[in-house]
């Protein structure tokens, strides 16, 4: 599903040491980029949900977001380009800015120290996504997606609870109705 799930909500604990009070990050309600959307109308609604969980007593900030959701979707973490050993990138992150944050710092920072990363080959911008991907990448018609959504959700993935993985092999699943990406890893 590349990440997409529709509309929902989520809350954030954020650390505000300028404050006694506790500072709570509400988000969600997230579309498409190709759906238009009044970010006020999205707003009252966010505020509304917002005054039904705590005590509110004032919005601080609020802003909208755009989430990449690469064509094969592994995020894109590592070096902007080839030419340059100080130009990075961290996008492509499917809505799991959280994790893929932390990931994407531990693999920035072991390239800006020249260290290896098992992950650099992996998730780097500059990997070969194939054909299909990088088609499907070019994509802009909304049908197309419905199309191609519909097709990956038709495909048989082994059950997560039947399968079995060597050290350092990784394999697409399926763990109830969902797709998941599972790895085992070297020292497991």
């Amino acid at each position: 599903m590349n990440g997409y799930d529709g509309a929902s909500l989520s809350t954030r604990n954020v650390v505000n040491p300028d404050s006694s009070r506790p500072t709570v990050l509400f988000g969600g309600l997230g579309h498409m980029s190709y759906e238009m959307k009044d970010m006020s109308e999205q707003l009252d609604k966010l505020k509304l949900y917002a005054d039904q969980k705590t005590n509110n007593e004032e919005i601080l900030n609020a802003y909208r977001a755009q989430d990449l959701m690469a064509a094969d979707s592994l995020p894109f973490i590592g070096f902007f380009d080839k030419e340059h050993n100080n130009r990075f990138v961290a996008t492509g992150f499917n809505k799991f800015g959280m994790t893929n944050g932390v990931l994407s710092s531990m693999i920035i920072s072991d390239l800006m120290e020249g260290n290896d990363n098992r992950y650099e080959a992996l998730l780097s911008p500059h990997r070969n996504k194939g054909t299909f991907q990088q088609l499907k990448q070019h994509i802009s018609n909304p049908m197309h997606v419905v199309q191609s959504e519909a097709k990956n959700m038709m495909d048989k993935y082994p059950d997560i609870t039947e399968t079995k993985l060597n050290a350092g092999q990784g394999k697409i699943v399926k763990d109830g109705s969902m797709k998941k990406g599972v790895y085992r890893d070297d020292d497991t």
